[in-house]
């Protein structure tokens, strides 16, 4: 563990880089849940492209133009939040990632979302399932308990009543 008086100028870096992803990826939770969901998808195979092939600048290079990319990523400002974070530069129309950034600490951090996605997912399955065994049992009581003739709303005693304060009692109460 470090004190802070010890933290060398690359450990304060590595702080401010996670910090700012992090707050980045939060920012990601208050978008729509498929947007969120479609944007974590394209960000993590972004990244999993890049530290899969660092050499190879077609996975470093990504143009804005590209339908996919825009419509699930770079038009949500989270996401773009979360590239620029991550050491992403935009330049011109493409959004490139220099050579030099390592994107190994970014990719734990997307990992953490990942499974924070993973937990999503199984949640919006739970809440499927649950609304689908509702509807099955609404079907199923309509189905047992269909009316043949609906019932008529009659005021009891001698029917004077006009309106529903007629019907409380006149001493107060009710």
């Amino acid at each position: 563990m470090h004190s802070y008086n010890n933290l060398s100028y690359t450990d304060l870096s590595i702080f401010r880089i996670m910090a700012s992803l992090e707050a980045a990826l939060t920012l990601l939770g208050d978008l729509p849940s498929k947007d969120r969901r479609a944007c974590l998808e394209v960000l993590i195979r972004i990244f999993r492209n890049v530290v899969n092939h660092p050499d190879e600048s077609k996975y470093r290079i990504l143009k804005i133009t590209n339908k996919t990319f825009n419509n699930d990523v770079w038009r949500h400002e989270p996401g773009r939040l979360v590239m620029v974070a991550a050491g992403w530069m935009i330049k011109e129309e493409t959004v490139q990632l220099p050579s030099h950034v390592d994107l190994t600490l970014r990719e734990k951090a997307l990992a953490e979302k990942k499974k924070e996605m993973a937990a999503l997912k199984k949640e919006m399955a739970e809440r499927k399932a649950i609304a689908e065994r509702i509807r099955a049992e609404h079907r199923r009581d309509i189905e047992l308990k269909q009316v043949k003739q609906a019932a008529k709303a009659v005021p009891l005693g001698k029917g004077e009543a006009k309106k529903m304060s007629d019907m409380l009692p006149k001493n107060g109460g009710g």
